[in-house]
């Protein structure tokens, strides 16, 4: 799967404004360290999961299930800078609704998914956010490439909004230029007043006062969870 995101970037208008990390075998420990270090924008998981929680390994290579809440507060300390959490695992929507409470965006199954039809969502929901659509259509786009294949199994990814997630529909929506990947403001606003509604670090934005443009980069971490 990361195979098929990692091309769908690299093929995209903008893939210079996506930096993908991957990291395989995750431990929880790996997780909190990732997440310290790369302070990622989307966090992506792969793998198997259930209606408890999320299976990651053990310090023995065994399966270790994260339960909803831990997932939920971790990603909680990092709602300042992740935007988007895609859980590409078996009924993971409890999951998702959960960690929506901190997060703009989430995604879940709401069942098990073929592991084809997971794949197949993955690669046009990230052509799609290559190509500097919003969260909310490349969903949409993920879910129709698996209804041209599968029909029965496209309803089975599911979109949670979180509460931040009206506020940026209602005031920045993506720039279609195919040179960059940015957020139009649709209303004018000043450099303060833009750093307050994207939540960014003031070092990770660009102003453009002539377009009224924010130009940044979007760190994608990518984990494989256990088989």
């Amino acid at each position: 799967e990361v195979r098929e995101i990692a091309l769908a970037l690299r093929s995209s208008r903008a893939r210079d404004y996506f930096q993908l990390e991957h990291r395989g075998a995750v431990r929880p420990q790996d997780l909190q360290q990732a997440m310290l270090d790369l302070e990622p924008n989307i966090v992506h998981f792969a793998g198997h999961g259930c209606e408890e929680g999320i299976v990651l390994e053990d310090s023995f290579g065994k399966g270790h299930l994260v339960a909803q809440d831990a997932i939920e507060s971790l990603f909680g300390l990092f709602s300042s800078t992740l935007e988007c959490v895609v859980l590409n695992a078996c009924y993971s929507e409890l999951q998702a609704v959960a960690i929506a409470r901190h997060i703009p965006y989430v995604i879940g199954m709401s069942q098990a998914i073929g592991d084809l039809m997971a794949i197949t969502y993955s690669r046009s929901f990230y052509s799609s956010l290559g190509a500097g659509r919003s969260v909310p259509f490349a969903h949409d786009m993920g879910c129709n490439a698996i209804h041209l294949h599968e029909p029965p199994q496209h309803l089975i990814p599911v979109l949670l909004k979180g509460p931040m997630a009206a506020e940026k529909e209602a005031i920045v929506c993506f720039d279609q230029s195919p040179t960059v990947l940015a957020y139009s403001v649709l209303q004018l606003a000043d450099k303060l007043q833009m750093h307050k509604l994207l939540g960014y670090n003031r070092d990770l934005i660009r102003i453009d006062q002539d377009n009224v443009h924010a130009y940044f980069n979007v760190g994608l971490l990518y984990f494989h969870l256990k088989a």
